[in-house]
This record gives structure tokens, C-alpha cells and sequence, in this order.
């Protein structure tokens, strides 16, 4: 739990919650049965400023200052989940990412809660919080390998839990520990994932990897063999090796040396460059400060605070005149050590 003093400092001043509002509502977001209708009930809700057009349920102007919205016609018959599965309409999607009252429960326990953000394609999004804040179980909903208690998530135009096939083809995914199959060497490794995948070209498309990741010259060394820092390379080349969409780092630099971790930020900056998104969950608070277009800070499974890091640091000016990333995540998140 954190400490009282940053509860009451939350209380006291508005969260810096920025970004583009949420095209999804255009499907008209219903509270009481946790899913999307086509129609406005009592419970729905239809936020109208800042939204792009030409999208999912084509949003036209407001009329006059009232929040209606006229909705682009899309037969009856089709459900919600296969709606957003309709090519022309997955095509328009602006959002590589997309949650709405994301939720997730073990038990008793809260891990993700009723978590809403959008991230663009092409961002470097940056998830930062405490250990056991739920960044961790955020990635693994956003990419497929847990499934929502309560709310949607939509990943490359694709419902994750009614159309996790075509999200897992469209992502690739760094955990904390690498997947990696020791007795093979990196060539074998990236051979498994690539046939896995159906990539074409696959001699190709691994070498360019290896050069990428720096690993061309140790490519037929057996993977026990690596360093920690070389078997992260390999592990970012296998979640790369069907060239996807989207990409989620969970951590990508714990516990590497100052070339490694320089190594990987500027692999990173490369990847958005040719247009991957990147989703970057860390607790460093540099790396999400350099590398990041926007930053989310999740403490207790909720998204408390988002924003750019410069508009992140306005949040903290009060107790400071300089005042860094670090100062708004303590202000927020608390000073207590975290188990």
C-alpha cells in the first residue's frame, strides 16, 4: 500500500492523465454488461472531443454543443467482436493499442484494475511503476497469454480475447525471463520461432536479425553459452522474427551492464524508427524518461498518471523547481519499499 502522505497529495491535485481520448467508445461502451452495443442504453457513454474520424463507427461532428454522434452503418447481424475483425474496418483503426476497463483478478486479488490508455502506432510507450504495481500482468493481457476478468482489450484492431490468433500474429513479446531453448544455438532458436511463425524468407530474415541484435559471428554457439546480456539480444531477436506490428518489452534491461542496456535503448529508438510500436514496462526511471513519447505510471493495478515526460514533470512543480521523473513517481507512487 502506499504511504498516506502520497494519497493525500493525489487527492489534492488532478492526474495528469493526457493522450488521445478513446475511439473504441464509438461503439458505444455499456457498464452494466461490461461489452459494446450498438446503441446508446442508460449506461452507455459517448465522449466526443478529440476523436479522429474515419475510424471504427466513423464518428462524425458533434451536432451543435450536445455529445451525440452519428454512427456509420454496420449490418446487425455481425457481432461486436467480428465487427472489429471487418478488414476495411481493422484497416482505419487508429490505435495499435486499446483498453477499456481492462481488469484483472486472481483471487482476492486486484492485479490490473479497470485500466483505459490508447497508444499510437509508432509510439515508444513507456508503462512505469514499483515492483508488483501490475505492469507485468498488463503485458501478458495485452498479449494474449492472460485473459481479461472484466473489460476489452484491442491490439492491432483485434479483440484479444475473441481474436487472439490474429493479435499473436501481429505482436512479439520480450518477458522478464528469456524463452530461449539452451541447447540450441541462436541460428536454431530463431529457425524454431521463424517456422513457427510461417515467416518467408527465413534465412534472410535471421540474418538481418543477428545483425541487428549484434549476435552475427556467435550465431552457431549453443544459447548456455551466452551471457545474460547476449541471451536478451536473442530473446528480442526471437520476438522480432515475424516482423511484427506492435512489440512489448517487459523489462528488457534488468540486470544488464551499461553497454548491453545502451545497446538495446538504441535498438529500441531503430525498431520505432521503421515504424514498430513499442510498449517499454520498467521501474527505471532514466529509461523511461529518455526513451518514452509518453509515459504511464501504474501503481496498484491502476494507471494513475500519463502523460509526456515533460508534462509528467509539471505534476511535481510545486515541490520543485527543477523537478525530475523521479520526483513526480515518489510523489505519486509514494516513498515505501515495495516487496
Amino acid at each position: 500500500m502506499c504511504d498516506q502522505d502520497a494519497q493525500a497529495r493525489r487527492a489534492m491535485r488532478p492526474m495528469p492523465f493526457l493522450g488521445t481520448p478513446s475511439v473504441r467508445d464509438a461503439l458505444y461502451w455499456d457498464g452494466s454488461r461490461k461489452s459494446f452495443c450498438d446503441r446508446p442504453t442508460e449506461a452507455t457513454h459517448v465522449p466526443t472531443e478529440g476523436y479522429p474520424q474515419g475510424s471504427v463507427g466513423h464518428l462524425a461532428k458533434p451536432r451543435g454543443g450536445n455529445s451525440e454522434v452519428e454512427l456509420e452503418k454496420i449490418p446487425p447481424d455481425l457481432s461486436i467482436a467480428r465487427k472489429l475483425s471487418q478488414p476495411e474496418i481493422r484497416r482505419e483503426y487508429p490505435f495499435a493499442v486499446e483498453t477499456h476497463d481492462l481488469t484483472k483478478r486472481f483471487g482476492d486479488l486486484v492485479a490490473v484494475n479497470r485500466v483505459n490508455m490508447n497508444i499510437m502506432p509508432g509510439e515508444l510507450f513507456g508503462l512505469l511503476g514499483p515492483n508488483g504495481a501490475g505492469k507485468t500482468t498488463l503485458v501478458r493481457l495485452l498479449t494474449t497469454l492472460l485473459k481479461p476478468s472484466e473489460g476489452a482489450a484491442i491490439v492491432c484492431g483485434y479483440d484479444t480475447r475473441e481474436n487472439s490468433l490474429q493479435v499473436r500474429q501481429r505482436v512479439g513479446a520480450l518477458t522478464q525471463e528469456p524463452c530461449l531453448y539452451r541447447d540450441l544455438t541462436a541460428e536454431e532458436n530463431l529457425n524454431f520461432f521463424g517456422r513457427l511463425h510461417g515467416v518467408p524468407d527465413l534465412e534472410r530474415r535471421r540474418k538481418d536479425l543477428l545483425n541487428l541484435v549484434k549476435l552475427n559471428g556467435r550465431e552457431k554457439d549453443l544459447v548456455r553459452t551466452y551471457s545474460g546480456g547476449m541471451k536478451q539480444r536473442l530473446s528480442i531477436a526471437c520476438a522480432l522474427i515475424h516482423d511484427p506490428q506492435v512489440v512489448f518489452l517487459d523489462e528488457p534491461t534488468a540486470g544488464l551492464d551499461p553497454q548491453t542496456k545502451r545497446t538495446i535503448w538504441q535498438l529500441m529508438k531503430r525498431l520505432q524508427s521503421e515504424g514498430v510500436t513499442v510498449v517499454l514496462s520498467t521501474h527505471y526511471l532514466e529509461e523511461a524518461e529518455n526513451l518514452s513519447d509518453r509515459v504511464a505510471i501504474v501503481d496498484h493495478g491502476q494507471i494513475i498518471a500519463c502523460g509526456t515526460p515533460a508534462e509528467l514533470k509539471e505534476y511535481a512543480k510545486g515541490e520543485s523547481n527543477q523537478p525530475t521523473l523521479e520526483d513526480v513517481f515518489i510523489s505519486l507512487t509514494g516513498a515505501e519499499i515495495r516487496e
